[in-house]
């Protein structure tokens, strides 16, 4: 037996009612016998590709450069992508790209990892990053530290090994 529950409105007058208004709501349950397996679907997923805004393709093409070591490749007039890992890492310049839109930054940060944590942090402080945040210890494990770019958008970069992924 599965339990489900079924909801009916207890203002049956109102012809499209507020599906938030849960005080409008009562909820019976019901149960229903299964009479075949459910079936589980899976998909193989990879995150291949991470959209960093930025409002100048080529600033951000030269300060990418400068920090991670390798020059990156122009993949169009607005997208420079770096490969880390099998991961592109795409600066996205829309203007640049013909496109009428202008994006901000990334509303949250895009965590890296890297083996030598110190020797970024001094490339990133050297190279005119805007807010850069001391290395630190979280209490989950990691080893961190936090910065934006020249166009807002925010990096977290932790040391390689201390990742928390749940």
């Amino acid at each position: 037996m599965t339990a489900l529950w079924k909801l009916s409105s207890a203002n049956q007058h109102l012809k499209w009612p507020d599906p938030f208004d849960i005080h409008r709501y009562q909820f019976i349950k019901i149960s229903v016998k299964r009479t075949e397996p459910i079936k589980q679907m899976s998909f193989e997923m990879k995150l291949y590709r991470v959209i960093i805004p930025v409002s100048d393709i080529s600033k951000a093409a030269k300060f990418y450069s400068s920090i991670f070591g390798v020059p990156g490749k122009r993949v169009s007039p607005g997208r420079h992508y770096f490969n880390m890992g099998g991961v592109i890492f795409a600066c996205f310049d829309p203007k640049s790209d013909g496109d009428d839109r202008t994006l901000g930054p990334n509303p949250d940060h895009v965590y890296i990892s890297i083996d030598d944590l110190e020797a970024f942090y001094e490339k990133v402080k050297s190279n005119g990053a805007g807010y850069i945040s001391e290395i630190m210890d979280q209490p989950w494990g990691e080893k961190i530290f936090y910065f934006d770019d020249p166009f807002g958008n925010k990096l977290g970069i932790v040391k390689k090994g201390t990742e928390f992924t749940g």
